[in-house]
């Protein structure tokens, strides 16, 4: 696989996983943590010389959220022209705090793709405290809502460290 063939071969990938799996498998979670310097526009990796990336995030990041939602429309369309059951999931961003990145990726199309919006929780201190880099996913959730819009939202992937998500006092969270 090369750059310049990459979109091709990736939903000819998805489409005969989907195919394989139909009735098996739930959903497919299209990405994992995407981000700026992942790949552009016409699928090339950053860096490629038909699409270098440019360090100035205000040109980069149009790119990467058109770039995203092209791929998570056409993966789904891939798997749902061979799969009426398999659900699509994404974007699967790193941590809840990406509100405008939501934001732009529903505006480029990508949100109305998927069954499932995702993210991972993140959190050094109750999820449910005040929205804060290290603490508060939860008060995201409020954020993101207005870019998702009735799409359901699921943490896949949840990491506390040292803090319980079942209420256990641990540090730092105690």
């Amino acid at each position: 696989v090369t750059d310049s063939n990459f979109l091709t071969n990736f939903l000819q990938y998805v489409k005969q996983l989907a195919q394989r799996y139909d009735g098996k498998i739930y959903a497919i979670q299209v990405y994992n943590e995407p981000w700026v310097t992942t790949v552009t526009a016409n699928g090339d990796a950053w860096g490629s010389i038909a699409n270098p990336y440019t360090g100035n995030l205000s040109v980069d990041l149009p790119v990467f959220y058109q770039t995203l939602a092209n791929l998570l429309v056409q993966a789904s369309a891939a798997i749902r022209s061979v799969s009426s059951s398999i659900k699509v999931f994404g974007p699967d961003w790193s941590t809840p705090f990406y509100t405008t990145d939501t934001a732009s990726l529903a505006q480029d199309g990508g949100i109305a793709a998927l069954d499932m919006f995702t993210f991972h929780g993140n959190s050094y201190q109750p999820p449910d405290g005040p929205p804060t880099n290290a603490a508060g996913y939860a008060g995201y959730i409020d954020l993101i809502k207005p870019s998702i819009g009735s799409t359901p939202w699921m943490v896949p992937e949840f990491h506390a460290f040292g803090c319980s998500a079942l209420g256990v006092s641990n540090a730092p969270c105690a």
